[in-house]
């Protein structure tokens, strides 16, 4: 398979072909998402609770996505690898452009993501400096029911459905490659998908936008503790691991491990 670039993005979406992404934070992962042919890795700042245990995502550094974008580079080689910009390293462009260097040329990214609304001008700073930018929008899925259903023929639209349909387009206009859409209406997903030239990847945004995302640890329900309503289990990961804990605990007590032919 060759290797999925800036210019596989456009033609995905030309020829209407959906793209496939997924979170990895460690070297063996991405081997598993690249070998499998998944088109785009993102190293996210969820691996704040996914692999730190922290209770948010606000306390991941830039030299963890450093660390860990590294590591997941090491395991790729088709993939599209995609770096999260941590919270508080883009409040201008100034620093959004220097912490988008250091995971690019230290975390060996192929672009980074830059998360919120209204970010037009350090998007700009940083794809004038020369590196890939995803943008990220979206809401607490909380808000979805407050604000009902999305149309985008209604004659009385909803402020904050329009203000992310708009800043969608700020993001294409600001030169971001694509847009990555989080729990909103299925609807306003589609309808921005159709707005936009770029590729629109949802994860909880329905299934007319041009690709999905899904986190690794949610979808192998290696954590299933909490599951959004967006994600479907692939696998139950943790219950095997749980099996295979207890099994060696089992026959360590009863002597029947190691035997003779685990012996040197």
């Amino acid at each position: 398979m060759s290797r999925f670039t800036l210019d596989s993005f456009k033609h995905s979406k030309k020829e209407r072909i959906k793209i496939t992404m997924l979170t990895a934070y460690n070297y063996h992962t991405s081997v598993i998402c690249d070998q499998n042919g998944v088109d785009v890795i993102l190293v996210g700042d969820s691996l704040g609770r996914m692999v730190q245990g922290d209770s948010d995502d606000k306390s991941v550094t830039v030299t963890d996505m450093m660390y860990h974008t590294r590591i997941v580079t090491r395991g790729v080689k088709r993939a599209f690898v995609v770096a999260d910009m941590p919270y508080g390293t883009y409040e201008t462009p100034e620093d959004a452009v220097k912490n988008a260097k250091l995971l690019v040329e230290e975390g060996n990214a192929n672009g980074v993501q830059v998360e919120g609304r209204h970010r037009k001008e350090v998007v700009k700073a940083i794809v004038e400096a020369g590196i890939p930018v995803m943008g990220l929008l979206g809401m607490d899925s909380t808000r979805i029911k407050d604000l009902g259903f999305y149309s985008s023929t209604s004659s009385n639209p909803k402020p904050e459905y329009e203000e992310i349909r708009n800043c969608a387009k700020e993001l294409e206009e600001a030169g971001c490659f694509s847009v990555l859409l989080r729990t909103i209406p299925a609807n306003l997903g589609k309808t921005i998908a159709l707005e936009l030239e770029i590729p629109v990847i949802g994860i909880g945004a329905g299934r007319e936008v041009d690709g999905q995302l899904l986190m690794f640890h949610d979808m192998m329900g290696i954590i299933d503790d909490f599951t959004p309503k967006h994600v479907k289990r692939y696998a139950y990961v943790s219950q095997v691991m749980m099996q295979g804990v207890k099994a060696f605990m089992s026959d360590v007590d009863k002597k029947l491990y190691p035997t003779e032919d685990y012996e040197y």
